[in-house]
């Protein structure tokens, strides 16, 4: 199988990713760390990450990432993807205000790429951008709120195995948050206002 695990940043994806391999005995390529190896991907300072700048050349390495079996590829790179060489994704999330801590306290992430990733989880970006990519019946949507590795593991593979019916739309972020909160993450990802000013942490 060809599996995909995406996600927002800081929602586990990659420790994930190597675990649910080493259970299936695939292969684990780390999508967005080949991109920046091999040289198509350009630093943004302001947020403090690679974006891809030669998109020819970054989907013949996706093409010849995926034109392996048995094989899975982490990674938030979706749009360059042949969906045709897919055949599960797993969209791992995360409770924004816990994804927030995990990555201003444990990944020491800052300002505006702390508050945009955040943002990211809240508005659905990357179950979305999953859904444009592959349409809705490739894709299992996976929370991850208070569970062990081990519990969301297990859930993946459940998955993977077809003991778990592919499911999306199973949370709702925009409505589980204080308005106020939502209004601050917003000036903070638009660099508008410093992160301490969104919640007290660490």
């Amino acid at each position: 199988m060809r599996i995909i695990i995406t996600g927002t940043p800081g929602t586990g994806k990659t420790t994930v990713s190597k675990i649910i391999a080493r259970e299936l005995n695939h292969d684990y390529v780390n999508l967005n760390e080949e991109l920046v190896k091999r040289g198509v991907c350009r630093y943004n300072e302001k947020l403090d990450t690679h974006e891809i700048v030669n998109r020819e050349e970054a989907e013949k390495i996706a093409d010849e990432v995926l034109d392996r079996s048995n094989i899975i590829v982490d990674t938030i790179a979706l749009s360059i993807i042949d969906p045709d060489k897919v055949d599960i994704v797993v969209v791992l999330r995360l409770h924004p205000l816990e994804l927030f801590r995990r990555l201003r306290c444990d990944k020491q992430w800052r300002g505006m790429k702390l508050c945009s990733n955040v943002m990211a989880e809240v508005l659905d970006y990357f179950l979305i951008e999953a859904i444009e990519c592959f349409g809705e019946t490739k894709i299992a949507e996976i929370d991850t709120t208070g569970k062990s590795v081990e519990e969301v593991v297990r859930e993946c593979l459940d998955v993977i195995h077809g003991k778990r019916d592919r499911r999306i739309g199973i949370v709702s972020w925009l409505s589980a948050l204080d308005p106020d909160v939502l209004v601050r993450l917003d000036l903070c990802a638009r660099g508008e206002l410093d992160d301490d000013s969104v919640l007290v942490v660490c």
